[in-house]
């Protein structure tokens, strides 16, 4: 009987700790903290599962700013706008914060208020994930994004998934990559910083085969000091602003600045920034056979070894 008794309170207990929250818009219909808007008619908490479903389009905002929630999902075919502050911070969790399906778009706040969103998760999931065909995120421009514990902070990963910051983002203390460009196409319109992970942490920023990543014209990207490499290109990386990297002081010969095993574009508009370091075989930029480096912009590379800062190997 005292098995059983503990069965049943454990399964009570694994229920609650992410409850099912769908929005309904029964309550004013606009509003994240109006209890009637939610399925459960409670305002959602830090152990909120929470679903916007099909064929939604929505604008929220909230007249606090310690929104909560364990997870959101946008189901397919549906516009759902954030114009709020938000924390998910569910380290213990199996689920990614953010899950954008198909056809379907999140923006993060706003463009005339300041919001800032903090997304922390379990180091087997990723902050964001853009997994739709046809779905994107947007940080809108007057956001910050701060994504503090994930396997990826950022990651899409269908062919014409979306994720566009106009906004700031920051990045640390992920497991394997900051930005994870799978497939689909990463837009830095803002300014995005890329900062060190754990311990067990490679790329700053990840782009295989499938995948495009631009920083436009007025795009910042920095990446300082990761475990890795700071820009792993298989993919595409296009650039029109300015990019600025960082390797660590550590660095081996394996830790490089830019690997470029795909197609490198420096624009007219690009400036590339790259500080080798205080390592004597850290290498700034690696350009491998066959691979293509176009550049119609600036490239500095500084500190280091000299002869390290440029590895062009056909």
């Amino acid at each position: 009987m005292k098995k059983i008794i503990l069965f049943i309170c454990f399964v009570i207990t694994s229920l609650s700790i992410n409850a099912q929250t769908l929005w309904d818009g029964g309550g004013d219909g606009s509003s994240w903290d109006d209890p009637l808007n939610w399925s459960d008619n409670l305002v959602p908490s830090d152990t909120s599962d929470i679903t916007f479903p099909q064929n939604l389009n929505l604008t929220l905002t909230s007249s606090v700013s310690t929104n909560t929630a364990a997870r959101i999902t946008i189901d397919t075919n549906s516009i759902v706008i954030l114009e709020l502050d938000l924390t998910i911070l569910d380290t213990n969790s199996t689920n990614n914060c953010i899950i954008v399906l198909d056809s379907s778009t999140l923006q993060l706040g706003s463009t005339t208020i300041a919001h800032t969103v903090v997304l922390g998760c379990a180091l087997n999931r990723d902050g964001v994930s853009v997994r739709g065909q046809m779905s994107e995120l947007i940080v809108a421009s007057m956001t910050t994004l701060n994504v503090i514990n994930s396997l990826n902070c950022l990651r899409t990963t269908k062919a014409t998934a979306l994720f566009t910051n106009n906004g700031t983002i920051n990045l640390s203390d992920y497991k394997t990559r900051g930005i994870n460009v799978t497939s689909g196409t990463f837009t830095n319109n803002g300014t995005l910083n890329i900062n060190v992970g754990k311990s067990t942490s490679n790329d700053g920023l990840h782009i295989p085969s499938a995948g495009t990543f631009n920083n436009g014209v007025n795009g910042v990207l920095v990446i300082t000091k990761v475990n890795d490499d700071c820009i792993n290109i298989v993919g595409t990386l296009n650039n029109e602003g300015l990019l600025n990297f960082v390797v660590k002081d550590a660095a081996t010969a394996a830790n490089i600045g830019i690997i470029n095993g795909g197609s490198l574009n420096n624009m007219s508009t690009g400036t590339i920034n790259g500080d080798i370091g205080l390592s004597a075989v850290g290498i700034g930029i690696q350009c491998k056979t066959a691979k293509t480096l176009t550049n119609d912009g600036l490239i500095n590379l500084t500190n280091g070894n000299p002869a390290q800062r440029f590895d062009n190997k056909g």
